[in-house]
């Protein structure tokens, strides 16, 4: 962590520069634990203080501090209209197929694959609105998108 200092300058008109760089520099060693002892200052109205300040940022780092910070309520509202928009519409597909189950070879892949856009829309929606628990909410979305791209692969192939 780098250390900035700052200077508290009353009302010191006959101070040089150089006798506040002596009196500052001094009293910085004594306080990061220099071995010279703190020489007084030239006067009482100078004073030194180190305030921590962030360092840069590692993008990891910052990736980290922006999901505690939380997500804006007006993000996690549209995103919900966006999720629910996306899973009616599917659902309405999905029980078209199966209001017209003519060919249930290729609807039950079909509804297999409809059956992503609610997955993704709902536990993406959780992920953004819970970040704690974003891990396991993508877990749950990822397994069943490879349990769909498994099954397909088989079905191409002759199995199933």
């Amino acid at each position: 962590m780098r250390a900035s200092v700052l200077l508290l300058m009353a009302s010191a008109p006959a101070l040089s520069a150089a006798a506040v760089a002596a009196a500052s520099s001094s009293r910085l060693r004594a306080l990061q634990g220099g071995s010279s002892a703190p020489t007084p200052s030239p006067s009482p109205f100078v004073d030194v203080y180190i305030s921590p300040t962030k360092s840069p940022l590692s993008h990891a780092e910052y990736e980290e501090e922006q999901h505690e910070q939380g997500i804006p309520l007006t993000f996690v509202y549209a995103s919900f209209f966006g999720a629910l928009t996306a899973s009616l519409i599917a659902l309405y597909n999905i029980s078209k197929h199966l209001l017209n189950y003519n060919n249930p070879v290729l609807q039950k892949t079909i509804i297999r694959i409809l059956f992503i856009v609610p997955n993704f829309a709902i536990f993406s929606w959780l992920g953004l609105a819970f970040p704690s628990k974003s891990v396991v909410f993508e877990s749950v979305r990822d397994i069943y998108e490879a349990f769909v791209c498994v099954f397909l692969r088989v079905r191409a192939y002759g199995g199933c």
